[in-house]
């Protein structure tokens, strides 16, 4: 009852679910006075299991999304490029808000199409009527792997920029 983090003790409690030193993507409420809620990942480090199957205790060690989000050159104010990740569960998330997509939505299609597997690849897919690239890496020590969707005439458009320049 004394944590802010009150979906911490619901964590705690399920840590079975999670493979160990894996990092556990999470949505944390807004806290009072604010009305954004904050996209970590949380890191749970807990010591030897009781006899009872109940840990003795832990650390949580949350990481904000936005700062790990900085090394993969994410711009926020383009609405023409997404990337999503898909965790070990098969979740689908926004990398920037960590809020899952459901699975009946036109990605989880697209994602089922794809051939991820050991090495990184793409294909070009027509999304909701605009031709788009999809960009994907491969699995992670996480099982874990990224996609990223860019509409083609982005691309076409930068790559027409570059042959203008030169």
């Amino acid at each position: 009852e004394e944590l802010e983090d009150n979906s911490l003790a619901t964590l705690l409690s399920n840590y079975r679910n999670f493979q160990p030193f894996t990092p556990i993507p999470r949505v944390l409420e807004p806290e009072a006075g604010s009305d954004s809620s904050k996209a970590i990942y949380t890191y749970l480090c807990y010591d030897a299991i009781r006899a009872d199957g109940k840990m003795n205790s832990a650390i949580a060690v949350n990481i904000s999304a936005a700062w790990i989000n900085e090394g993969l050159e994410l711009n926020v104010n383009n609405d023409m490029e997404q990337l999503y990740l898909v965790d070990n569960a098969e979740t689908i998330r926004s990398v920037q808000t960590l809020q899952p997509i459901g699975l009946d939505s036109d990605m989880s299609t697209i994602l089922q199409s794809l051939n991820v597997g050991a090495s990184d690849g793409y294909e070009v897919i027509e999304l909701d009527g605009v031709k788009s690239l999809i960009s994907y890496t491969a699995f992670d020590q996480f099982d874990w792997y990224y996609f990223r969707v860019t509409p083609y005439q982005h691309i076409i458009a930068e790559a027409q920029q570059v042959g203008m320049m030169t």
